[in-house]
């Protein structure tokens, strides 16, 4: 007798489970990517705002290194502070200060911290080695519009949310700083930091 050996094809039922799995799964994978896709970006974000946060907390430590409270003014909406270098102190006691006074200032708009420099005498003041110059509110706006005027404010800090700086105390100006990274398609990432320096003495100068 003649044997007959009949193939079963996939039945349509079949095809749909199929599918339905491959879908399940490739489904399941685009998660996972998606996830790791964000919690990268999430990563590069924080880590690029904390050092950015770092750098201009290095370069504002450089600053307060080189001055005394003396030498050092905040502006009424601590969004802007003034240092002038003190250079050294003679065998008489007699002190010596920079012509130069250095400032940073947070600018909202650009979300940035610029640093610029000017010459006392800019401001209308007599530069006195042995004194620093009296430097207030309208002195710090002036100077800003002058680096502004001449194209010389170098940014020191990016993506700044918030910048603050105020005086505890005489010997001491504390930094709060907030950093937000924008994510575009993904979620901002925010960053905070605060630093206390402490300002030198005649002694250490």
């Amino acid at each position: 007798m003649a044997r007959h050996s009949f193939s079963r094809g996939i039945t349509i039922p079949e095809i749909l489970v199929s599918s339905f799995i491959v879908m399940i799964m490739a489904s399941a994978l685009f998660t996972v990517v998606s996830q790791l896709k964000t919690q990268a970006h999430s990563t590069e974000a924080v880590t690029t705002a904390r050092y950015d946060i770092q750098f201009l907390f290095r370069t504002l430590n450089q600053a307060f290194d080189k001055t005394t409270a003396e030498g050092v003014r905040v502006s009424a909406d601590r969004r802007a502070i003034s240092l002038q270098r003190l250079n050294g102190v003679a065998p008489n006691g007699t002190r010596s200060w920079s012509s130069l006074v250095t400032f940073y200032f947070f600018d909202p708009d650009s979300r940035r911290v610029l640093r610029g420099e000017a010459e006392v005498s800019e401001v209308g003041h007599t530069y006195q080695p042995a004194l620093p110059a009296p430097i207030d509110e309208s002195d710090l706006e002036q100077m800003l519009a002058l680096r502004r005027a001449d194209g010389k404010l170098k940014p020191v800090s990016n993506q700044i949310e918030a910048f603050e700086v105020d005086q505890p105390n005489p010997l001491t100006a504390r930094v709060r700083i907030t950093a937000i990274m924008r994510g575009g398609k993904y979620k901002d990432e925010k960053v905070e930091d605060e630093r206390t320096f402490f300002f030198a003495s005649a002694a250490e100068l």
